[in-house]
């Protein structure tokens, strides 16, 4: 219990720089320290520390160094990075509760485990997780639910799920996912409902984006490079304010995913799609706000699904699609004319 005695320890203490008693790490125990200490006064836990200024950890030194001054519970006011590390896992953080700026997890090469990290709970900045190539998954940060900026998973070569970010609802910019071939699976991230940008490249063992599903508006949509062979998991998505672009996807069979999606407020750009042989999951696209782009998808020839399409704001280019009948494409500029589009239309090199 936080009671008189600690209080009586606190004030022989004050105007020092004693670290026990310096909570926010200001360099002297003040007044300041003294809200906080009375914050806590008379509960059954021990005061909570937040530590000024950001921190890089690459050995036990630096770990030690960190840990001593936060104490029992701490927060990071700036950012947190662990690189270059000889960390197996990360239970001496076990203490840290949220990060203020980015955290960066990178270039670790015996690291394995974010065990440790269960009171993290919030970071505000962005997370990035690169090239740690025995870390295969995200067990250990069961209680984060927050992410302000971007989270950033990229070129952790055995990575295979998110597993133990079940609590993330939000993230304030962008999810990256690039390069990291051993994933299978987004399921864990079921709850997420909340966050700007989606952004996939590579990712080669990744067939399909399951556990997207809570995600109804997005700015920017991004599947670049990937190995998928359905956009199953999007169901929920019935918005994107920016641009969707889908390319390069060489198995990706069906987008059928897309069901409930009806307007696109940037340009639309599908190209190089090698397997995909129709557009049946726009059937509930009634808006494009700028251009629309089909171009050398070798197999489609089917664009019936873009038959409630009515709204397109810049060009129109339908191009190099080997399978796709040059009346059919002729067809949709005609009803998109008819609807007053006016802009520039470009049609060649079809069947």
């Amino acid at each position: 219990l936080v009671d008189f005695q600690d209080f009586f320890l606190f004030a022989d203490h004050f105007g020092t720089q004693n670290t026990k008693f310096d909570l926010d790490s200001g360099g002297l125990v003040d007044f300041q320290d003294f809200f906080l200490f009375a914050d806590h006064f008379g509960f059954k836990n021990e005061i909570h520390k937040r530590l000024i200024g950001s921190f890089t950890i690459r050995n036990p030194e630096d770990l030690d160094e960190l840990t001593q001054s936060g104490g029992n519970s701490y927060s990071i006011s700036g950012d947190l990075t662990i690189q270059n590390s000889t960390f197996e896992d990360l239970k001496d953080l076990e203490n840290l509760t949220s990060i203020g700026g980015n955290f960066i997890i990178r270039d670790n090469f015996v690291l394995s485990s974010f065990s440790g990290l269960g009171k993290l709970s919030e970071i505000r900045g962005s997370f990035y997780v690169v090239n740690n190539p025995l870390v295969k998954g995200a067990s250990g940060l069961d209680n984060l639910s927050s992410i302000g900026d971007d989270l950033i998973i990229e070129e952790n070569r055995t990575w295979e799920n998110f597993d133990g970010l079940q609590k993330l609802s939000s993230i304030g910019r962008t999810l990256r996912v690039f390069n990291n071939r051993s994933l299978l699976s987004l399921s864990a991230l079921l709850n997420l409902s909340s966050i700007s940008n989606l952004s996939f490249f590579g990712n080669d063992a990744l067939v399909d984006l399951d556990g997207m599903g809570k995600i109804s508006k997005v700015a920017d949509l991004s599947l670049v490079n990937t190995q998928l062979e359905s956009l199953d998991g999007l169901d929920g998505l019935e918005e994107v304010s920016g641009s969707f672009v889908l390319s390069n996807n060489s198995q990706l069979i069906e987008i059928d995913g897309l069901g409930r999606l009806g307007i696109i407020g940037g340009s639309l750009t599908i190209r190089s799609n090698a397997d995909l042989k129709n557009l049946n999951g726009f059937s509930n696209l009634s808006s494009i706000g700028m251009e629309f782009s089909l171009d050398r998808n070798v197999s489609l020839n089917d664009i019936t699904g873009l038959g409630n399409l009515r709204n397109l704001g810049g060009y129109l280019v339908i191009t190099n699609n080997n399978s796709l009948a040059e009346n059919n494409a002729q067809s949709l500029a005609d009803r998109l004319t008819s609807s007053g589009f006016a802009g520039v239309i470009t049609i060649n090199n079809n069947q």
